[in-house]
């Protein structure tokens, strides 16, 4: 029998140990490189990926907390700057630009560790503390800046690329994009969107396919792999549900504080077609001395009559129409005049006739303000627009009850909206509630509507309330005495 050779333990725990010293040398060595050149060891995520293949100029990544957003916004940072873009060929030396919430902790304790993190230490060349600078050894340079500085300072020289992390005050960014113009530079904008529907969502987010150099990526905190989801469920137990759409998906959270939520485009927006003139219009004047005077016109069509002019003019509806007792016309929201500057009541006259043309106006409503004497002439506008031959009936002002008006329309499929409309259908999708808030403390006793661009919404509120319907003409016929039973004469 051959004879079993036996392991002295001192060997193998040496064996043992030294393996043990390899490995975490490797890990150390490891750990050294990603320090040293941080942007080569970068993998975008599967969502991330699209973010920085866009070619768009202008790009908006919604994203959770913790859903990798900033990374993204870090690592294109330093692709630009270093001129190593794995999707596009980005020229260097360039001149780039880093906005935040605020120097302290925003700039100093996340953005520029952030961006040190995944910059290669050779392209290093220094930091000046005084204007915020990192200069690289390629001759690039990222410059630093906080929403809390004034405008001013952002109307310096110009600039390849900006970076906003969080979403910055609409001068800011105003201001920053002049600074891209004579470049052609990019601009992208990486944020949570806890401020509700702020100009980002009007001037950026809506505009996605109207304007072919604006780009939207929407981020997940769960889809982050690197973040426990029991984690996020413990912390975000608290929260309400529109928090959670805003901190965790990137949803404009005010979008749950809106007050039409019932009006869906695809349903109530409908191609123009040609109204006959037996169906009266309804009209409702919002006057301001101020700014511009709006002008509201709703037809008033029998359902049935509606459903055979659509299927006439090829047009599809999406929705249902409910019809009841109550409800036997459907409302099409037809015309609207809303001028870019204030006019003379004469010019806003003007603007009514030239749209009314030969059409029956059956009534026109108008605010209680163009009831108020203007303190000079002592003239009201009311008595003004009837000097003109525009005669009218004050509205009434009650807000619950015209809301309620306006939604069981909205509900029942009997208010339509031409597609034409710019400023009528900007306003019902973010007609929205006064100071709306996601806080868990937030409480909303008065629930009044916010009063910003809101002017179509108070007439079309008008409108719905005043309940206007459609009356078939009666023909007059007289009784006529037969005095011949041969001739009927």
């Amino acid at each position: 029998m051959e004879e079993i050779q036996q392991i002295n333990p001192q060997t193998a725990f040496q064996i043992e140990y030294e393996q043990k010293r390899l490995l975490a040398v490797a890990i150390e060595e490891k750990r050294r490189r990603i320090r040293e050149n941080g942007i080569e060891y970068y993998t975008p995520q599967i969502y991330q990926e699209p973010f920085h293949k866009s070619n768009k100029r202008t790009r908006l990544a919604l994203g959770g907390n913790r859903s990798g957003k900033s990374v993204s916004g870090a690592c294109e940072a330093v692709w630009y700057a270093t001129g190593t873009h794995p999707y596009k060929r980005i020229p260097v030396p360039n001149f780039g630009r880093v906005v935040c919430t605020d120097f302290t902790n925003g700039i100093e304790k996340v953005i520029l560790p952030e961006i040190k993190k995944w910059l290669p230490k050779r392209y290093i060349a220094g930091y000046h503390v005084e204007s915020r600078t990192l200069t690289l050894t390629n001759g690039s340079t990222i410059e630093f800046m906080s929403y809390d500085q004034d405008v001013e300072k952002f109307e310096s020289a110009s600039r390849h690329w900006i970076w906003f992390d969080e979403e910055p005050p609409q001068d800011i960014y105003n201001a920053c994009q002049m600074r891209i113009l004579d470049t052609k530079g990019d601009i992208w904008i990486t944020m949570t969107p806890t401020k509700g529907m702020t100009w980002v969502y009007s001037e950026v987010y809506e505009q996605q396919g109207i304007n072919p150099n604006i780009d939207i990526f929407h981020y997940n905190t769960y889809d982050n792999q690197y973040v426990d989801r029991d984690t996020i469920d413990e912390i975000t137990r608290g929260f309400s549900d529109a928090e959670k759409e805003a901190r965790l998906l990137g949803k404009f959270i005010q979008m749950s504080g809106l007050i039409y939520r019932e009006y869906n485009q695809d349903v109530h927006c409908i191609p123009r077609f040609t109204i006959p003139a037996q169906f009266p219009r309804t009209c409702s004047i919002d006057p301001h001395p101020r700014i511009a005077t709006a002008v509201l016109y709703i037809a008033v069509i029998p359902i049935p009559q509606f459903i055979r002019l659509c299927k006439d003019n090829n047009i599809q509806l999406n929705g249902e129409i409910k019809g009841s007792e109550h409800i036997r016309d459907v409302y099409v929201v037809c015309d609207e005049i809303f001028p870019t500057e204030p006019k003379l009541i004469s010019d806003t006259v003007e603007l009514m006739n030239a749209v009314e043309g030969d059409y029956y106006v059956s009534m026109r409503l108008i605010d209680n303000s163009a009831n108020t004497p203007d303190p000079i002439s002592g003239k009201t506008i009311r008595k003004e627009l009837e000097s003109y031959g525009i005669r009218t009936i004050l509205a009434d002002k009650n807000i619950p009850d015209r809301i309620f008006k306006v939604r069981a329309r909205l509900q029942t499929n009997t208010l339509y909206f031409f597609n034409d409309l710019p400023e009528t259908n900007w306003e019902i999708r973010h007609y929205a509630w006064d100071d709306y808030k996601i806080g868990r403390d937030y409480k909303d006793p008065k629930e009044k509507p916010r009063k910003k661009r809101d002017h179509q919404m108070d007439n079309l509120g008008y409108l719905c309330l005043a309940s206007p319907s459609y009356e078939a003409p009666i023909v007059y016929r007289p009784k006529r005495s037969t005095v011949d039973s041969l001739t009927g004469y």
